[in-house]
């Protein structure tokens, strides 16, 4: 029988979690698994990895284990953890909305034109 030691969550402010997924999103992308060929760009890889800091960042406030989570949205707990750890590239809006509503948070989604000098 294998028993399980819970980890305790550790409070980090907004700079250490900022540079830490910064560090994840230069990390995922050097190796190159970050590419044009999974129909990921550059943009939109950098803000799913900005949404999924701030639901895993939440999740670890609230302090409740992925299993709760995973549970309330619907979901199962490896599913949660390769969402959080960006190993699912392109996560459906349905899904992040879940995880964010099992978390009492909202999800945002903002279209706008660009703001380029280019436009025809």
């Amino acid at each position: 029988m294998t028993t399980k030691t819970k980890r305790k969550a550790v409070e980090l402010t907004d700079e250490e979690k900022s540079r830490r997924a910064a560090a994840a999103i230069k990390g995922l992308e050097a190796t190159g698994r970050v590419t044009a060929d999974e129909g990921v760009p550059g943009p939109i890889f950098r803000q799913l990895q900005l949404v999924r800091s701030a639901l895993r960042a939440e999740r670890e406030r609230q302090g409740r284990t992925m299993e709760d989570v995973a549970k309330s949205a619907g979901m199962d707990q490896p599913a949660l953890s390769r969402l959080e750890r960006g190993e699912t590239l392109q996560p459906t809006l349905a899904t992040l909305w879940r995880v964010a509503e099992a978390l009492g948070m909202d999800l945002a989604v903002c279209v706008a034109p660009r703001a380029t000098s280019a436009r025809k």
